[in-house]
């Protein structure tokens, strides 16, 4: 690979990256597909969430995140290691989240994780094939807040 090419795919891994935390934090769960490929799996179990195919995770996500007003994904730090048409991505995320609601009126949870992800290079581009969250701290998650599966 040479170097430009490296770069250029840097690019699209960090535009991809960025166009999923839209997607999430805009709630434009049917746009995921965009990110993802057809057989990707998905396993936000690290903070209770679920795990499965991209059309089982916006079925979760459409039901989880109803609990939250705002929600904001900043995401840096990546490391990318790429070879051929696979790369190996790990990715920082800082993730606050309003909790909203009958639930909890005005509560703002924090979450750190790394999203570890193996990407493949398709005719569309690079896409995730496959994604799990390492996490790292919750903080201010009230007790008996539970995410609905």
């Amino acid at each position: 690979m040479t170097d430009i090419q490296y770069l250029v795919d840097r690019l699209a891994i960090s535009d991809l990256q960025a166009e999923y935390a839209d997607y999430i934090d805009s709630k434009q769960f049917h746009k995921l597909p965009n990110v993802f490929t057809e057989d990707a799996y998905i396993d936000y179990t690290a903070f209770g969430g679920s795990a499965g195919n991209v059309s089982e995770i916006i079925e979760f996500l459409n039901n989880s995140m109803a609990s939250f007003s705002t929600t904001q994904h900043m995401m840096g730090n990546s490391i990318v290691r790429i070879e051929d048409d696979t790369a190996h991505v790990r990715t920082q995320c800082h993730n606050p989240m309003v909790v909203a609601g009958d639930q909890i009126p005005q509560h703002v949870i924090f979450l750190g994780l790394w999203y570890v992800d193996e990407l493949k290079k398709t005719s569309k581009g690079w896409r995730i094939h496959r994604r799990h969250q390492d996490p790292c701290y919750a903080h201010n998650m009230p007790e008996d807040f539970v995410v609905n599966n």
